[in-house]
């Protein structure tokens, strides 16, 4: 019986995928943007919101990515500061929808290479505040900050065994000042 090959990680988003949801957001996002023009499309840029909103989430379960474990926190927030982003008559010209695609994206792909993105309750908390100030992209920011700083606190503490040489007592008189002492002090003597 031959040996069983070893499996590879199954990528639930790939590179070409990945290029036309993208690209699809960008193409949503375009149309929001010539309809923010008129105040008579704000209705169809809202439905264009809403339909692209349950497009793109429809379309990632299809692809696997769960909106539901411990770690997608961000991309609940990335997909709803979008959606509120867009929701806003002015800021609807912004691509909130393209940095909520690309967030969630670029989160499953370094899922898939085994990279976790942790999001604890208070990054989600930053996050939303800066969902609701600035969209998709205040949130990816403010994720982003908070995931920095725990990883700096998580660090290990490095300590050295090398202990620091203790300094001379007349160390806060300039060199040049310390040298002329005692060179003066033999003058008068001799």
């Amino acid at each position: 019986m031959a040996p069983a090959p070893a499996q590879q990680p199954q990528k639930r988003i790939g590179i070409f995928t990945a290029g036309i949801i993208v690209a699809l957001a960008l193409l949503v996002d375009g149309l929001q943007f010539l309809l923010t023009w008129s105040v008579v499309f704000i209705p169809l840029s809202f439905l264009l919101t809403f339909f692209a909103a349950v497009g793109f989430f429809v379309w990632f379960a299809i692809l696997g990515v769960n909106y539901f474990d411990k770690n997608a926190g961000l991309k609940v927030v990335a997909s709803l500061g979008s959606v509120v982003a867009e929701l806003i008559p002015v800021i609807n010209a912004v691509p909130a929808t393209t940095l909520g695609v690309v967030v969630i994206v670029t989160q499953t792909m370094l899922e898939d290479k085994g990279v976790s993105l942790k999001v604890s309750p208070r990054t989600l908390r930053k996050a939303a505040i800066g969902a609701a100030t600035g969209g998709a992209a205040g949130a990816a920011r403010a994720a982003l900050r908070q995931q920095g700083r725990r990883e700096q606190q998580e660090a290990p503490v490095r300590t050295s065994s090398v202990r620091p040489t203790p300094r001379p007592a007349n160390d806060n008189i300039p060199p040049a000042a310390n040298d002329s002492l005692p060179a003066a002090d033999s003058r008068r003597s001799a």
